[in-house]
């Protein structure tokens, strides 16, 4: 892991919010806790409306309000929650990468389907990059402000499957 130090800083919180999020959301149908490393999710989006609402509004209430404010973020949807920390930022991600790892000459593409794709769009763009955002993921409408819009992820499937014939 190239940023442990940043890692072991940011894991404490997350690991503390873990267990007392799969104790919410235990046994009940449709949610689904993702546990990313830099940032924990909940997902409802086979859960009953009134029901994802009340339980993503308990999940959020047993957020430290200074932290995420300070030190993390909260992005939340109608079925979906996450918590993630403020140094875990895919644009600063892709900068680094492509900064020590040049492709001269490549035509950078990336896809994203989620709030913070907007800041590795950015990144891409200053490297002469396209970015494609993912419009419908799992029953959200989401944009961040891509060039150009695909559909779902079937349809980044299948612009991926006829971009790869052209080689």
């Amino acid at each position: 892991m190239i940023q442990g130090e940043e890692y072991a800083r940011v894991r404490p919180y997350l690991d503390r919010l873990k267990p007392h999020w799969e104790e919410i959301i235990d046994g009940r149908k449709g949610f689904f806790l993702e546990d990313k490393g830099w940032a924990l999710a909940v997902h409802a989006r086979f859960a009953p409306e009134k029901e994802a609402t009340r339980v993503i509004s308990s999940i959020q209430q047993s957020l430290d309000q200074d932290l995420i404010t300070s030190e993390y973020r909260l992005i939340k949807h109608q079925k979906f929650l996450e918590v993630s920390s403020l140094i875990a930022n895919k644009g600063k991600t892709v900068s680094f990468l492509l900064n020590s790892f040049p492709l001269p000459g490549a035509r950078l593409v990336y896809v994203g389907d989620d709030d913070n794709d907007a800041e590795a769009f950015e990144s891409i763009h200053s490297f002469g990059g396209v970015a494609i955002s993912v419009a419908q993921y799992f029953g959200y409408i989401r944009s961040s402000g891509g060039d150009f819009v695909l559909k779902s992820p079937k349809a980044v499937r299948k612009w991926l499957e006829n971009l790869i014939r052209w080689f």
